[in-house]
């Protein structure tokens, strides 16, 4: 080859490599979540702290562990996400443990919104401090909590293909061969919090299609999905960048999802960890929850079958938010979706409706592990809905 065209040859390539490295996921804009509706389910009895949060398997303690990435060229962070779009009041609550007497937990994060009286769709916020709205790295894990975000992008991703909870698949993966309905897959990522069940979630969506489509698509600003939430023997990269090839039928439909790479891990949220905020999570528990009852354009794309099997997994599910909230409101109705990292965590999160006056409340916790979690939270989460329901 004559010297003039290597030389355009490398020029060309170095010009790719460095477009290559200043690309970033497309980021959505910040979605408003407040709005409101009127699901009406039986309300959930206390539970004791003996319930395990995962059966079978639990959640992983979020160990950092190296993970090989085959590409080389790194994709930078992007800018930090805009504050959201609406008033968060930041003072109430802690004005209002104060006047209590009452102090949180250790590592206490506290997000919750209140049903406006007299409005069809709209919640008013309120955080204690800042940490309803401060992205979860370096201040606590996620955990199960994620499962629920997961399962809805598997559900859309299915539904690209003219598919619902009902489609049979089969595949095998690191956690082995699975044969059955996807629905099945989703009621144990959520009601029994399976740890499998939840990896199968992010490689039906695909890594790389659920952290630079589906969470911007929603309007998720410090959401990633990256780890899996089981070991195998023999396995040091945790991340979950290979789907396996799906095949899949229902009724006439016959086909298959093709094998899906994602390229490269997400720096923003380290240790190819999992990320998000109180707020992101409530902002997809207020639209899987309240789907009905949202604007079309608020929906997310589901059957009606798949927002009741999302609801009952919910409904079933262990629930540490129930007791205090049924301590200060009365008899109550909870969808939610617990996690916990032994030793570190324990999240709830939820939508909770008193069933005297009918009027919902959006909630999600976090605090340090601690043997007495349950007790702690249902206290949390007690303080919280009496100091939100006595502020003007």
């Amino acid at each position: 080859m004559p010297v003039y065209s290597l030389a355009a040859t490398l020029v060309v390539s170095v010009l790719a490599l460095a477009a290559t490295a200043c690309s970033s996921p497309t980021q959505g804009a910040a979605v408003d979540p407040i709005a409101r509706g009127t699901t009406s389910v039986p309300a959930v009895p206390a539970t004791s702290d003996t319930v395990p949060d995962t059966v079978p398997v639990a959640d992983p303690v979020p160990v950092p562990v190296p993970v090989a990435d085959p590409d080389p060229v790194p994709v930078p962070a992007p800018a930090p996400a805009p504050a959201p779009a609406f008033s968060v009041d930041e003072d109430t609550l802690g004005a209002a443990f104060d006047d209590a007497g009452y102090e949180p937990p250790e590592g206490s994060f506290v997000m919750v919104g209140r049903e406006l009286e007299g409005s069809a769709t709209h919640f008013e916020w309120f955080s204690l401090g800042h940490s309803g709205l401060t992205p979860s790295h370096d201040h606590y894990w996620p955990a199960s909590t994620i499962k629920v975000m997961t399962a809805v992008a598997a559900l859309e991703t299915l539904h690209e293909y003219g598919l619902t909870g009902a489609a049979i698949l089969t595949f095998e993966d690191l956690d082995g061969r699975y044969h059955g309905p996807a629905k099945e897959i989703i009621r144990l990522a959520i009601q029994v919090s399976n740890n499998p069940a939840y990896n199968r979630t992010v490689l039906i969506a695909g890594m790389r299609n659920i952290n630079e489509t589906v969470f911007p698509r929603w309007g998720l600003q410090h959401t990633i999905m990256q780890r899996r939430y089981t070991r195998p023997e023999g396995v040091t990269d945790l991340a979950l960048r290979t789907s396996p090839t799906i095949r899949y039928r229902e009724g006439g439909r016959r086909g298959t999802i093709p094998e899906r790479v994602a390229p490269h891990l997400y720096g923003r949220c380290p240790a190819a960890g999992n990320c998000t905020s109180l707020y992101e999570l409530l902002s997809v528990m207020r639209r899987v929850t309240l789907h009905h009852e949202l604007p079309e354009t608020e929906r997310f794309n589901l059957s009606d079958e798949d927002v009741t099997v999302i609801h009952d997994a919910l409904r079933e599910s262990y629930s540490r938010i129930a007791p205090g909230a049924e301590a200060a409101l009365g008899p109550v109705a909870v969808l939610n979706k617990t996690g916990t990292v032994p030793g570190d965590d324990a999240l709830d999160h939820g939508l909770i409706t008193d069933e005297t006056t009918g009027r919902r409340y959006l909630l999600a916790v976090s605090t340090r592990w601690h043997r007495e979690r349950t007790a702690r939270i249902g206290e949390l989460t007690r303080q919280t809905l009496l100091a939100i329901s006595a502020a003007r």
